[in-house]
């Protein structure tokens, strides 16, 4: 017995590495996080409701009208494909490139 207790005394004693707590460290990031798209969720909602946060609008001197509207042809509510093959038939995409061409235009007047 006395040989097992020599033995064990002459074993080197490794220390037992503590491993870092991870999970509080993880569970505080993503609290975080979650504040973090929280607060950028309202500061766009409060952004969004100021007045004249819009983009653009049309005045009523750009006001939309059928007439400014022509190059698109007529379109119906049938959902029979043979009606639908003939509306695309129908479009003339020279007519809606025009169309862009004289809204940029437009705009690159009011510059």
């Amino acid at each position: 017995m006395e040989q097992n207790s020599f033995e064990n005394q002459n074993r080197a004693v490794t220390p037992k590495a503590q491993k870092s707590p991870v999970g509080p460290v993880v569970g505080t990031v993503i609290i975080i996080a979650l504040l973090a798209f929280g607060a950028l969720y309202f500061w766009g909602d409060r952004l969004n409701d100021e007045v004249g946060a819009m983009p653009y609008t049309l005045d009523a001197e750009h006001a939309a009208t059928l007439e400014g509207e022509a190059w698109m042809p007529e379109s119906s509510d049938s959902d029979v494909a043979a009606d639908i093959a003939a509306e695309l038939d129908a479009f003339d995409a020279g007519a809606l490139e025009g169309a862009i061409g004289a809204d940029l235009d437009a705009v690159g007047e009011g510059f």
